[in-house]
C-alpha cells in the first residue's frame, strides 16, 4: 500500500509523527486502512467504522466535522493520506514511520 517517496515531501520530524500518534481518531484512520488492506475510504466509512451503532445524529455530525476538519488534513499535511475534502475520500499512501511507531502505540 505504499507509495514511491518521490510524490511525498522528505519526512516529517519525529514531534510531528508524535503529534499524529497522539491523536485517537489520527490513530483509527490509519489503523482502518492497515487492519482493512483497503487503501481508500469515503469520510462516512471512516465515521461508520468508528462510532456505534446506536450514536444520536449530533454525535455523528460531531464526527464528521472533527474528521473532516482536523483529522484527515493532519493525516494529509504529513503524508500519510491523500484527502479530497470536497468528495469527501480519503486515500491512504502509507507512510513507514508512522506506521512503525503506531505498532508500539
Amino acid at each position: 500500500m505504499s507509495c514511491p517517496s518521490a510524490d511525498r515531501p522528505s519526512e516529517p520530524s519525529t514531534d510531528r509523527v508524535y503529534s499524529v500518534l497522539a491523536s485517537e481518531r489520527c490513530r483509527h484512520v490509519l489503523q482502518y486502512f492497515l487492519l482493512t488492506r483497503t487503501d481508500r475510504a469515503s469520510l462516512d466509512e471512516l465515521v461508520d467504522d468508528v462510532l456505534a451503532t446506536d450514536v444520536t445524529t449530533a454525535e455523528r455530525t460531531r464526527v464528521i466535522i472533527s474528521y473532516h476538519h482536523v483529522t484527515l488534513p493532519k493525516l494529509d499535511d504529513l503524508g500519510a493520506v491523500e484527502y479530497d475534502a470536497q468528495r469527501q475520500i480519503a486515500q491512504y499512501r502509507g507512510h513507514t514511520l508512522l506506521e512503525q511507531y503506531l505498532d508500539l502505540a
